[in-house]
């Protein structure tokens, strides 16, 4: 027999009518008789049992639902997201074609005019960067070494 202080604690039932464990076949269920059977201390378990059970209940209920509202606004979103997609992939496809043949550029420019493009974009960043390193040139300092004290902020002072 399982002692019912140490073992509630760990129950979560799952039906209308609890199983003690340790105690094959008998069940604590809702028939009047078997319920006055029991101990008052184990009638009063029963019924916190009973209210643990229907407010678990009435919670997975509330759950469910506000989970099949979220469901049905994020499908309703996707459908909405799917359909600006397809209509903007319709658009560029529509526009896809003359715009690649009016374009001289991308069939009249040999390789190596392409190259100096490129070696032009190359250039500019390196100037940026040299920019930019200069910048922090003026902001260089020295970091001390830690002396192993457990401070951080010692080595400021």
């Amino acid at each position: 027999f399982v002692s019912l202080t140490f073992w509630l604690p760990f129950f979560l039932p799952t039906t209308s009518s609890a199983t003690i464990e340790g105690c094959e076949g008998d069940t604590i269920g809702d028939s009047s008789e078997e319920f006055e059977n029991h101990s008052p201390k184990t009638r009063m378990m029963i019924k916190q049992i009973k209210r643990l059970e229907a407010k678990i209940g009435e919670r997975l209920e509330r759950v469910k639902r506000e989970n099949r509202e979220d469901l049905y606004l994020v499908k309703k979103d996707t459908q909405s997201v799917n359909d600006k997609v397809e209509a903007l992939s319709r658009e560029r496809d529509e526009h896809k074609g003359p715009f690649m043949h009016e374009s001289k550029r991308s069939h009249d420019e040999g390789i190596s005019e392409r190259n100096d493009r490129q070696e032009r974009h190359g250039r500019h960043r390196r100037v940026k960067d040299k920019l930019g390193r200069e910048k922090m040139d003026g902001m260089k300092c020295k970091i001390p070494p830690f002396l192993g004290e457990s401070k951080p902020y010692s080595c400021l002072d």
